[in-house]
């Protein structure tokens, strides 16, 4: 079941940030073999052209969930949205933000 998250609008991305540039995607959800790739592989779709993403990953102290922030440089507010969508999509998603 994906929660109850809300998209950030175009428009306030565009207010609250400055494109192009480096965006910072987090995303935790159930701790599974697939989790990391998955939010990486999801992330990078939307995107038309080769990107570099820098990653981190964390399980927590119970290891029943996994914390994966992405950093990717952004060309437009609608890029973002479109990897926000995508992200939306990853199984055992808990937040996004």
């Amino acid at each position: 079941m994906t929660p109850n998250i809300r998209l950030p609008a175009i428009e306030l991305l565009d207010t609250m940030h400055s494109f192009p540039g480096p965006f910072v995607f987090k995303v935790i959800g159930d701790a599974h073999d697939d989790f990391v790739g998955d939010a990486l592989t999801l992330a990078m779709s939307p995107l038309h052209h080769n990107r570099e993403v820098n990653y981190t990953s964390r399980s927590s102290s119970g290891g029943r969930h996994t914390a994966v922030t992405l950093t990717i440089q952004m060309e437009t507010a609608q890029e973002v949205h479109l990897v926000y969508e995508k992200l939306l999509t990853i199984t055992g998603l808990k937040l996004l933000f």
